[in-house]
């Protein structure tokens, strides 16, 4: 998983890396898997900056307000 903050921001894209690594491994150049995900975040870049804009500062910084939006995942769970 890669994810970049830009300062200021409060808001960033997420990439997972797994599937591209797959692409790796089953002989996708290192040119074509960079051009992806580098279209993938510009891609999801332009979609939270739709997102951001209707989002207040007062609502990222006030958890009663923002609790009911936040969505819980789990992410990488192993069973022993």
């Amino acid at each position: 998983m890669v994810f970049v903050l830009k300062k200021g921001e409060q808001l960033c894209p997420v990439i997972y890396l797994e599937d591209y690594f797959r692409n790796y491994q089953n002989g996708e150049t290192v040119e074509k898997i960079l051009e992806d995900i580098y279209n993938e975040y510009y891609s999801k870049e332009e979609e939270l900056a739709d997102k951001e804009s209707q989002i207040s500062d007062l609502q990222m910084n006030d958890f009663k307000i923002s609790c009911d939006k936040i969505i819980y995942r789990l992410v990488n769970y192993e069973k022993k």
